[in-house]
């Protein structure tokens, strides 16, 4: 960060991270401090924000704007962000997915049915490769790798995961597999996926271990070091961190709806979507698990 980006962002006032808010198409921060923070004002950008994914780091967003949808990476360092299109990227995405630590991105079409891997982020930007999706469509559930060598497509409906890797050559994963989130691990190819079943993790194209067995696993991610699994589990309404290496288990309960589990900051998790009931969050500490909740806008 420069000098001049740092002072704006200490004139702002402390700031958890940043949060897409799907009804009113923006980018939106989460000013304050965990326990006691607030929504902010829409991001000032010229365009309607139709989807984004923002990185971990919380100094860009991947985003698919305007009527066009055309997909433009906003650096929101500043308190004025700077956004530019990239080159090779067309109109018309239907969304895009940042890596766990935010270096690649996978850009999906419907038309035509293909799905382009961005290397490079945030700083330099390019196309590696195309990928063709004409023969099994577009996948609802997405995941790329941090050096953007390997994708994993989930079809929950036809309880299929596929494979692709840097060649663009597709391996299915032989059992039948209900893949409801996926993750992969910071700087690895080893997939965590949250199926109907529970949590697995995939290595070399197969299942390597069961980390966690429940039929109501909303959402999974891992924190940054790598090292731990953070799962929402519906039905007990809470949040549960796993060691990798089979270590100690934590919970929290959450009285929300949970539907995601995604890195706002260091430590600090969304756990549902910006509507007009409280944001919720869940803090990662050395102490333990917190659940803490963002007021609804009052202006709603």
């Amino acid at each position: 960060m420069t000098a001049a980006a740092g002072l704006e962002a200490q004139i702002r006032g402390p700031m958890l991270g940043y949060v897409f808010d799907a009804r009113q198409e923006s980018i939106r921060p989460v000013l304050g401090i965990a326990g006691s923070s607030t929504l902010g004002p829409k991001v000032a950008l010229d365009f309607a924000v139709r989807q984004a994914s923002i990185s971990p780091n919380q100094d860009f967003a991947m985003v698919v704007g305007g009527e066009t949808r055309v997909p433009y990476l906003a650096d929101l360092r500043a308190a004025d962000p700077v956004v530019r299109t990239i080159d090779g990227l067309p109109p018309a995405a239907e969304r895009a997915v940042l890596s766990p630590r935010g270096t690649a991105a996978a850009v999906l079409y419907a038309e035509p049915k293909q799905l382009l891997v961005l290397t490079g982020l945030p700083l330099n930007p390019q196309v590696a490769r195309k990928v063709d999706l004409s023969t099994d469509g577009v996948p609802p559930l997405v995941s790329i790798s941090d050096d953007g060598a390997l994708v994993a497509a989930a079809f929950p409906e036809t309880k299929s995961l596929i494979l692709i890797d840097a060649n663009g050559n597709f391996a299915a994963l032989p059992d039948p597999m209900e893949v409801r989130s996926a993750a992969f691990l910071e700087n690895s190819h080893d997939l965590l996926a949250a199926t109907a079943s529970g949590v697995v993790r995939i290595a070399s194209n197969s299942i390597a271990g069961v980390l966690y067995e429940s039929a109501s696993v909303k959402a999974i991610s891992s924190t940054a070091d790598g090292k731990r699994v953070l799962i929402a589990d519906g039905d007990s309404a809470s949040v549960i961190e796993l060691a990798l290496d089979g270590g100690d288990r934590r919970q929290v309960d959450c009285p929300c709806e949970l539907s995601a589990v995604s890195r706002i900051s260091q430590g600090i998790f969304r756990l549902n979507e910006v509507s007009s009931a409280p944001l919720w969050l869940v803090e990662v500490a050395d102490s333990g698990l917190r659940a803490l909740f963002v007021p609804p806008d009052p202006a709603e």
